[in-house]
């Protein structure tokens, strides 16, 4: 982790009264040659197990879309309606149910005999047609002739999770996507559960913010958008984890996801690397636009990180910096892991991170603490 002369600034317990628990932005660079080429900016935010702010860079109560980064939450109605059960979902199922995940010929297969499970198939996805997430998956599909279909879509395990909840409770499976659809609802009441996490903001979003119609967007995959405070993401994790043991949904959706991380993401995938590397001892998820967010299985605390311009390396790179420092140190290195992932983690900051064409080495990719 490269930082400034400064270095990261650990904050206090919140518990400390006066404490400043602010730091500036995170600013990541982009270098060539010794020279700045690029920089973003990064905001995040570090809660306990309660939902408290223990510390934060940039703007913690930045407006932002999690996106993806809530699946896990959405697919917590999946489970608490028995349709899990009724349907015997394995973990494999429900960390997809969950994932972004890259199209890998056993992501395809694997949500292909969901549906055929649930007496459906693909024409029943709502999702829209995607060509695969992940590159070199997208490259294979198509020198074999591939196409852009529903099933390839990143979301189509958490489809088919809305559809096997749709099924189970004898809803219209039609329209499923839509707002005012029971699935939808149920997901929305999920969401609304997690983010009234004590600690956290009373509607999940900034003063001056209301949940309305001009709060809640509508998602790449098509299902409702809520906008929400980057402080609220963390606390809706920070909710789920801790809400394991006790809640048996939360418990089997977490438990899910570190069980099967190649299936939340993939190969190279930010999110599963991140996992792998932990040992189980994170939950972890990207979401688009530069957002991320995962929280530790053993103290409950959680972690959101938004690049303000949306770049996907950006917030990757300052997620990975903070899980390796400031905010943890679940990511050690001499953890016993699979090397792989900790390459794939070490890919996405320091020197050579950024690469000709033919994979010589042409810049890094440094997280700055601090304005310096």
């Amino acid at each position: 982790m490269t930082t400034s002369a400064d270095g990261p600034r650990s904050a206090a317990p919140p518990s400390t009264p006066g404490t400043d628990r602010s730091n500036p932005a995170l600013t990541v660079e982009v270098t060539r040659a010794d020279v700045v080429e690029s920089a973003h900016v990064v905001s995040a935010v570090h809660v306990d197990a309660s939902g408290a702010v223990v510390q934060y860079w940039g703007e913690p109560d930045r407006p932002i879309f999690p996106r993806s980064a809530l699946k896990p939450v959405q697919a917590l109605p999946l489970v608490t309606s028995g349709a899990a059960d009724r349907f015997g979902l394995t973990p494999t199922e429900l960390a997809l149910a969950t994932a972004s995940h890259s199209a890998a010929p056993a992501h395809v297969a694997a949500v292909r005999d969901w549906l055929v499970r649930i007496g459906l198939d693909e024409t029943h996805l709502e999702c829209g047609p995607a060509l695969p997430f992940g590159i070199a998956e997208s490259h294979a599909h198509l020198a074999a002739g591939g196409r852009a279909t529903r099933i390839t879509n990143c979301c189509s395990g958490k489809h088919a999770g809305f559809l096997t909840l749709a099924v189970h409770m004898g809803w219209p499976t039609a329209g499923y996507i839509h707002a005012e659809h029971p699935v939808q609802q149920a997901v929305a009441d999920a969401i609304a559960t997690a983010t009234d996490f004590p600690g956290g903001l009373p509607s999940g979003l900034p003063s001056g913010l209301s949940r309305d119609a001009d709060t809640v967007g509508i998602d790449g995959c098509g299902i409702p958008a809520p906008a929400m405070a980057l402080r609220t993401l963390a606390v809706a994790l920070a909710s789920l984890v801790a809400r394991t043991g006790a809640d048996a949904a939360a418990t089997r959706i977490v438990d899910a996801m570190v069980a099967q991380p190649w299936f939340v993401a993939g190969d190279e995938r930010t999110d599963t690397a991140i996992m792998q590397a932990a040992n189980g001892a994170l939950v972890a998820k990207i979401g688009a636009e530069g957002v991320a967010v995962s929280a530790s299985r053993s103290d409950g605390s959680a972690l959101a990180v938004k690049a303000h311009d949306g770049a996907r390396r950006a917030a990757d790179a300052a997620w990975v910096a903070l899980l390796s420092g400031p905010a943890g140190s679940d990511l050690a290195p001499e953890a016993p892991v699979r090397t792989d992932a900790h390459a794939t983690l070490a890919a996405l900051r320091g020197p050579g991170a950024i690469q000709a064409c033919d994979g010589r080495p042409a810049g890094d990719l440094r997280v700055r603490f601090g304005a310096g």
